[in-house]
């Protein structure tokens, strides 16, 4: 059973701030968005999965997320991973990282069937 850290059903947004950490554990992810209209993230802190499996920093199936300078979004399989239907933006002018992306993952994993033309990803 995936437990996640903070589960979010429905609309909403988490914002992590400097020296803050969200972490898993197991091969949960840290982050995760499902259903919902508005689903934003403003991360300036870390948000880490554990080491382990399929576990991501960002799970969302659509919305923004905004990995600041000083922010660090780590998985093991995927540090951000947009898997649903809705357009997903993901700015990065920070660090995003997947420890087992030699296995398979990736830091940026867009996976809804197809890209979206909505979809964004700005790397600074």
């Amino acid at each position: 059973m995936k437990i996640h850290i903070i589960g979010i059903a429905g609309s909403g947004s988490v914002t992590n701030y400097a020296d803050a950490l969200i972490q898993s554990h197991g091969e949960s992810n840290a982050v995760s968005f499902v259903i919902g209209t508005s689903h934003v993230v403003i991360n300036d802190g870390t948000i880490q999965s554990n080491d382990a499996g399929y576990g991501t920093g960002v799970a969302a199936d659509y919305g923004d997320i905004t990995n600041n300078s000083t922010g660090k979004i780590l998985g093991a399989y995927n540090g951000v991973w947009a898997n649903g239907s809705g357009a997903t933006t993901v700015k990065n002018f920070g660090l995003l990282e997947a420890s087992k992306a030699q296995s398979g993952g990736s830091a940026i994993e867009f996976d809804a069937g197809s890209f979206q033309a909505a979809d964004e990803l700005v790397i600074v």
